[in-house]
């Protein structure tokens, strides 16, 4: 991984400053729920106090808290307008519709369904009744009597006074109540009605005098293919329950502390709202909006730190019945409270706190507050996204700023490692001088050591260029004593032993002669490259000149091709001769008996390519580059002539003084050396 990725990804941690301050954020804003509770909690208890305080108020409380063998309570909200009576209460305006559903007892297969919704609005009363029935059978008036389909029975008052009607029409559309009396049957127009069919079933919609409704009522649907079959507030035959719907009294009483972020609810015994006032709705001052955009960021705090959250899911806004885990508690006596979640509106929750009610030591009901959490939210939310903004700036400017800093620091490690690059060239050899203008700092001391490093290294191999020049003049006299020496005792009388040891003596000084010409060859071709005048010449006639001499020489088969047009060089016939004739000796040298030694010149565009093969071992993969430098050789065990490694690097500085490039590769079944030259009208 380059270092400008590897800095990216260290500036990448700078995200835990969004992190951070979100989780901030979080944990403030959970404590302020904690807090937001306990006050509800402390208000809703002297709301609580006051309550139990005014006695009067709450006689239907106690009322509703006397159990009765009569049948369920039936409950009837109040609206501001009376709904229209056209069996579709979906097209109803403003009325909240959360009917209270019942179900046919004992019978757990298939039984009859129906959902009832009771209004009073404006000195009427209005009642919906949706019923889930497949097969629906109406009155047939032939038979006579109240009902001989399905129908539904309307019970008013109690005991002895109880009032049944029917409604029993004989095809869905309006329809008139009717009653028995004294065996006829008798139609009562207070009370009409629209019977629609439906997909499930029916519904149908009654609307009737105010005064009719009386402290009891019940409903009964009935089967009209089996009359044991009902489903309802109470049986066919039964009794009412008491009929529940809020107290003005207590509203009023309730109004003085309700808002429109803050409701409270009176319940009785069974969950029934008797009275509420206030809302669960927040708006936000109009300074406090957040600006375009935003909804981004706050959604995506919403969606990390609440994404978890697994709080019960809050029910209708409007609820007519509550039936709750703090609700059964505050029955039981103590106070309890809840956190709800609501639907489609991630971080927003409804703080719930019931309290009991109660007269003469007796709870007769719950006092219900609840407040959502809208107007902390709304104070968070303003928070999170200055504190998102800032963060996510903040982790912009700091990556930005990594990531230029990377880019310099790369250059300069770049720039550092092309002057290494550049300095050394494939063979080994120092190539230029290696710049000292760094900083001061830890990559400006690596550059300054590895100048100080090649500095040595330039020197040592200046050393080493010379080193066989003075070799060579240092020991020619010494070597000259020492031969003369030996010419001298050779003709002396000396014993058997004596004359071979003379002749060991004239053998190592031979040797030590042909080293020290070897040593000064390279010198003298320096010498005669700066004083070699350049000529045109045919590099085909000198090439082929060249490969007769050297299979009359080593008495082999030398292949030799030259292209149709003739290559003309600019160059010294003589230098090329020596490096022609030192790329002959290595490969006569490494190559077998019976191998193959190929010279075969060709043209590459604008230059001339001379390619050496010889068969035989092939090159190391690390030698290719450095066999042409001084001292290497890879003849380990290789005849016995001394050999010093200078071949090669006298064929590189003649084929470097025309301008020209040498390398060696490995080829099948041997080694191939290539020089490039520049042709004569591409040189220089």
């Amino acid at each position: 991984m380059k270092l400008r990725t590897q800095l990216i990804v260290v500036s990448l941690f700078a995200l835990c400053l969004p992190w951070a301050g979100a989780r901030f954020i979080y944990e403030m804003e959970t404590v302020l729920r904690s807090g937001q509770l306990a006050t509800l909690a402390a208000v809703a208890e002297s709301v609580a106090l006051l309550t139990e305080g005014r006695p009067g108020l709450l006689q239907p409380l106690v009322l509703n808290a006397v159990p009765e063998a009569a049948g369920q309570r039936v409950y009837f909200r109040t609206a501001a307008a009376m709904p229209a009576v056209d069996g579709y209460p979906e097209s109803d305006g403003d009325v909240r519709w959360h009917p209270t559903p019942f179900v046919e007892a004992n019978r757990p297969a298939e039984p009859l369904r129906a959902r009832f919704l009771g209004i009073t609005a404006a000195g009427e009363a209005y009642s919906f009744i949706g019923v889930d029935d497949p097969d629906i059978r109406y009155h047939n008036p032939a038979t006579g009597g109240l009902a001989s389909g399905d129908h539904i029975i309307l019970a008013f008052g109690g005991g002895r006074a109880v009032r049944r009607y029917w409604l029993a029409p004989e095809a869905p559309g309006p329809f008139v109540a009717k009653f028995s009396r004294q065996g006829t049957v008798v139609t009562e127009p207070r009370i009409r009605g629209v019977w629609r069919d439906t997909a499930t079933g029916y519904q149908v919609e009654v609307r009737m005098p105010l005064e009719l409704l009386g402290e009891r009522f019940g409903f009964a649907v009935v089967d009209g293919e089996n009359r044991s079959r009902w489903v309802g507030s109470m049986a066919p035959d039964g009794q009412p329950g008491r009929l529940i719907r809020p107290e003005p009294a207590m509203t009023e009483l309730l109004a003085a502390f309700g808002r429109d972020n803050l409701r409270y609810s009176l319940l009785d015994k069974q969950g029934w709202v008797l009275a509420s006032s206030g809302g669960l709705s927040y708006r936000p001052p109009e300074g406090d909006a957040l600006p375009a955009g935003a909804w981004m960021l706050e959604f995506l705090y919403r969606r990390v730190m609440f994404g978890t959250e697994d709080s019960a899911a809050y029910g209708p806004q409007d609820p007519l019945r509550i039936e709750r885990t703090e609700v059964d508690r505050a029955l039981r006596g103590e106070r309890a409270s809840g956190w709800y979640g609501v639907a489609g509106e991630r971080g927003v929750a409804i703080a719930s706190v019931a309290l009991p009610v109660r007269v003469d030591n007796r709870v007769i009901g719950v006092l219900l507050a609840e407040q959502s959490s809208s107007e902390i939210l709304s104070l968070t939310n303003g928070a999170v996204i200055r504190l998102l903004l800032l963060t996510l700036i903040a982790t912009l400017l700091i990556g930005g700023g990594l990531l230029a800093y990377a880019s310099f620091l790369s250059l300069r490690i770049r720039r550092l490692g092309r002057s290494v690059a550049g300095a050394l060239g494939e063979d080994g050899q120092l190539t230029g001088e290696f710049p000292q203008h760094f900083a001061s700092d830890e990559i400006g001391d690596l550059g300054r050591h590895f100048g100080q490093l090649l500095g040595r290294m330039k020197e040592y191999n200046d050393y080493l260029r010379t080193l066989a020049s003075k070799l060579s003049h240092e020991l020619r006299t010494p070597l000259a004593v020492v031969s003369s020496s030996l010419d001298n005792l050779h003709h002396e009388s000396l014993s058997g032993s004596g004359a071979e040891y003379i002749e060991r003596a004239r053998g190592g000084a031979e040797r030590l002669r042909q080293i020290l010409t070897a040593m000064s060859e390279a010198s003298r071709v320096e010498e005669s490259i700066r004083s070699a005048e350049l000529a045109p010449l045919d590099l085909n006639a000198l090439l082929v000149s060249h490969v007769k001499a050297y299979r009359a020489a080593f008495g082999r088969d030398i292949e030799c091709s030259v292209p149709e047009e003739c290559l003309e060089i600019t160059g010294s016939a003589d230098l090329l001769a020596q490096m022609l004739d030192k790329l002959m000796d290595n490969a006569a040298d490494f190559c077998p008996a019976d191998g193959r030694i190929r010279f075969a010149l060709e043209c590459d565009r604008r230059s001339a390519v001379l390619r050496v093969e010889n068969d035989g071992p092939g090159l190391p993969e690390r030698m290719c580059g450095e066999i042409f430098a001084s001292m290497v050789s890879v003849r380990a065990g290789q005849g016995q002539a001394p050999h010093l490694g200078l071949g090669l690097t006298i064929v590189r500085l003649i084929v470097e003084f025309h301008g020209g490039t040498v390398w060696a590769e490995n080829c099948a079944g041997g080694v191939c050396f290539v020089v490039v030259l520049p042709l004569k009208q591409n040189r220089g």
